[in-house]
């Protein structure tokens, strides 16, 4: 109902216009609009309910209070507000309508309306979750895969600190990491190189130091020799100086005692009881001289008498022919002969170093008494020296003995009539000849002389 008063003719000037207004369509249309939990109204000026859409039947009049505005008055701005709408917490947002003089209320339960924000909640921390869960097992895959790669450059490491330098890492990507395992085994490429290098050159250090070594124990062993030489050379001058004064006392006598035991071996029968003792004593006188030879030759410096140039090759042929080759072939020793046909040319005495050969030969013969090898060898050690080597198979030499051979009457030999001048005399004659002997032998092996003569060049480079 809308009535509306206005001054006009009459008896008292004052009329009334009441007019009736049906708001049903809009109700209907606002009670189609809401729901259980939203309500729509529609406040007059006096912020009266005048429509809501879950009322039904007239309206209730009823005051909104809010606290936007002047109490029952409608609020000229919207707004939106919580408050108690019948005993209900509610969200409330209102328009207002100047032109019909009305106010529009929307409001809706709390709950209901704050149940997507809810939702939304539940959801983003559903997502959120996931997507944390998700973070979790990337970040697992790829902590895993970087601690795999991490760990394999500290094994690289570590095999390079073990010494293991031709370790190479796998680079399975263009990152950081690919790139250290870039720069990890080109350093182990270096380092292997390095080591390389090294080796070879400690190699060759250590080469060269056994080279060294192996010269300064040739060098030392050819010093020994050289004092042994020397030694023995002094010691034999002494025992001919000696030999030679001795020998000139015996000589005479010996000469007289030698010429009554032949006079009287002439004189008497063969059958007569003394022949046999003047034989022995023609016998022992005999040796005698041959000793007081040697001795003499002790005392006697051959200075290059009878001296030629000779063919060692066929000096050596000739001491095998006195020594008699049937004889050592029948003792079972064969004979191993490597020897040039013709040998670089040497000066000296045939006669001398043949009977030096053959006392050489008929000692190793002695040395092998059940039979053995006879070695005859030549070499050229150096330009300018000729060297024979005579080796046997025999008992050899004590090393205890080895250095006193040379050593005038001297002998290991258990036979009487052996003098032990042997060795002795075949050291002077290789003296003489500006040569060297030396021997080297093993108890149960056999024995070596090396006899080295210089070649016929001129000057003797061991005279």
């Amino acid at each position: 109902m809308l009535a509306v008063r206005y001054e006009g003719p009459g008896e008292d000037g004052t009329r009334i216009i009441a007019a009736a207004v049906s708001l049903r369509r809009i109700a209907d249309h606002l009670a189609s609009l809401s729901t259980n939990d939203l309500d729509i109204l529609l406040l007059d000026r006096e912020a009266r309910v005048v429509v809501s859409g879950r009322s039904v039947g007239p309206p209730s009049f009823e005051a909104k209070r809010f606290a936007h505005g002047a109490e029952y008055k409608l609020a000229e701005n919207w707004f939106v507000a919580e408050y108690d709408s019948g005993g209900r917490n509610v969200i409330g947002a209102y328009v207002p309508a100047p032109t019909f003089m009305l106010g529009v209320v929307v409001e809706r339960w709390l709950d209901a309306a704050l149940r997507p924000a809810r939702r939304l909640g539940w959801t983003t921390a559903y997502w959120v979750g996931v997507a944390a869960l998700v973070a979790a097992l990337v970040g697992a895959a790829l902590a895993r895969s970087l601690s795999g790669r991490v760990a394999s450059l500290l094994r690289g490491s570590q095999d390079i600190a073990r010494g293991k330098l031709d370790m190479r890492l796998e680079v399975s990507s263009n990152d950081e990491l690919g790139e250290l395992a870039k720069s990890f085994n080109a350093m182990a490429s270096s380092l292997d190189a390095a080591r390389g290098e090294i080796t070879q050159q400690t190699k060759q250090i250590m080469g060269w130091n056994e080279s060294l070594e192996r010269r300064v124990e040739d060098k030392s062993q050819e010093l020994r020799e050289a004092q042994d030489l020397l030694l023995r050379s002094r010691a034999l001058a002494a025992i001919g100086s000696l030999g030679a004064g001795v020998a000139h006392e015996i000589n005479n006598p010996l000469t007289g005692v030698l010429g009554l035991a032949q006079l009287a071996l002439s004189d008497l029968p063969k059958h007569h009881p003394a022949h046999a003792m003047v034989q022995d004593i023609e016998e022992q006188a005999l040796r005698i001289q041959s000793i007081v030879s040697n001795l003499l030759r002790f005392s006697q410096r051959q200075g290059g008498e009878g001296f030629r140039t000779l063919n060692l090759a066929t000096i050596l042929d000739d001491a095998l022919e006195l020594c008699g080759t049937q004889n050592l072939a029948s003792a079972n020793i064969r004979i191993v002969k490597h020897v040039a046909a013709s040998s670089p040319p040497v000066r000296g005495n045939a006669l001398q170093l043949q009977a030096a050969f053959v006392q050489l030969i008929q000692n190793a013969v002695a040395a092998m008494e059940s039979g053995g090898t006879l070695t005859l060898e030549t070499t050229l050690p150096e330009a300018k020296l000729f060297r024979v080597r005579v080796s046997d198979t025999g008992r050899g030499i004590k090393p205890e003995h080895l250095s006193r051979i040379f050593d005038p009457f001297f002998t290991t030999k258990a036979q009487r009539t052996d003098t032990g001048i042997g060795l002795s005399v075949v050291h002077k004659i290789i003296e003489d000849h500006g040569g060297t002997i030396r021997v080297e032998s093993t108890v149960g092996s056999g024995t070596i002389f090396w006899i080295t003569f210089p070649i016929d060049m001129g000057a003797s480079p061991l005279a």
